[in-house]
């Protein structure tokens, strides 16, 4: 995934719980300072996954490395990666300041040392005038925040979190992403996200792995997932907009004009994105499909779509947010696609999963 030597290292881990195979030869490069979302369906193996990597779950089989060395056996603690799940795992009997004092506890600090750090953990959260509190005082999302502070206040080499933002509503995820790429570009830390909010979460992320049914099917810049999806169902994952599929020869008999580059004779599937597209009246030099006849004009909402008839007979509906103008009924014209709206795969995997 990354050119420069990884941070971390996964070579073919598995895990089996049970007679369940969670994770199957999972290999994943994560690059120094890259903030990754781990994505996929419920029961893909994402929390695994992620436990795998801070030491609470042992692999079935497979190596994991760390700057070149092999922490497969080392124990969280030595790991000297921050944990956060969608639970805060706060102990009822200490205050928000002592939660955020255990791991420097763990590591020997001095008792001035580790309240210092302590406080102003929980003042980069926000959190600095609830430091004597105890858990069953905080509301959840102030639980969660003292479980931030908790995870970074050593400078974690990297940063493992679990749904945690999963209760809070947009304005307080809004503040704490912002928060942790403030923290992550101050400290260098490298971070791996599960997300509830996957659309909001790729904002931040400049990498991504997915994983269904336990195996890794796509890994690399968030652009490169955009932009050539490993299968439809990827695509159809990261998306709920309307994508056309066609391959190469079916393309050019429905009207497709437009090259290849991406993936050369290597592609399966062309793939374009129908919400991104422009009617136009003249053949654009762009890629494009035409010419189409409009068929009828519906009004859907804030947002018209157009019943469009391609050269081979099939009649598609293409919502119209790009529109020159609206289509006249039974004219002739073309949708034009910017880069960004053509998708490229080298798989015909268009189940779902």
């Amino acid at each position: 995934m990354p050119t420069t030597p990884p941070f971390l290292r996964l070579h073919r881990v598995s895990c089996r719980l049970g007679h369940v195979e969670a994770l199957a030869d999972i290999s994943l490069d994560i690059a120094p300072a890259a903030r990754c979302i781990v994505a996929g369906p419920s029961g893909a193996g994402k929390t695994t996954l992620l436990r795998i990597v801070a030491g609470l779950q042992r692999p079935s089989g497979g190596q994991i490395e760390s700057d070149g060395c092999d922490i497969t056996g080392l124990p969280p603690e030595r790991r000297r990666f921050g944990w956060v799940g969608p639970e805060p795992g706060l102990l009822p009997q200490m205050t928000a300041v002592d939660q955020v004092e255990l791991p420097l506890r763990l590591a020997h600090a001095s008792p001035g040392d580790r309240r210092i750090a302590a406080l102003q953990a929980l003042e980069r959260v926000g959190l600095a005038h609830r430091a004597g509190h105890l858990p069953h005082q905080l509301s959840s999302g102030e639980a969660i925040r003292v479980a931030l502070a908790r995870a970074s206040v050593n400078q974690p080499r990297c940063l493992l979190l679990d749904e945690p933002f999963a209760r809070m509503d947009t304005a307080q995820r809004a503040s704490l992403r912002g928060w942790l790429s403030r923290m992550q570009a101050s400290t260098g830390c490298a971070i791996l996200e599960t997300s509830h909010w996957l659309q909001e979460s790729l904002q931040d992320a400049s990498h991504l792995a997915i994983l269904r049914d336990g195996h890794l099917v796509q890994a690399g810049t968030t652009r490169q997932a955009w932009q050539q999806p490993s299968s439809p169902w990827v695509a159809d994952f990261l998306s709920v907009f309307p994508i056309w599929w066609s391959t190469p020869t079916d393309a050019a008999r429905r009207g497709w004009k437009g090259p290849i580059p991406a993936l050369g004779s290597a592609c399966r599937l062309i793939g374009v994105r129908l919400d991104l597209a422009r009617w136009v009246v003249d053949p654009p030099s762009e890629p494009c499909l035409g010419p189409l006849q409009a068929s009828r004009v519906l009004p859907t909402g804030f947002t018209p779509a157009l019943d469009a008839l391609f050269p081979d007979g099939e009649l598609r509906r293409i919502p119209m947010h790009g529109a020159e103008s609206p289509p006249q009924v039974n004219t002739k014209g073309w949708l034009a696609f910017g880069d960004d709206a053509v998708l490229m795969t080298s798989t015909d995997d268009r189940s779902t999963g």
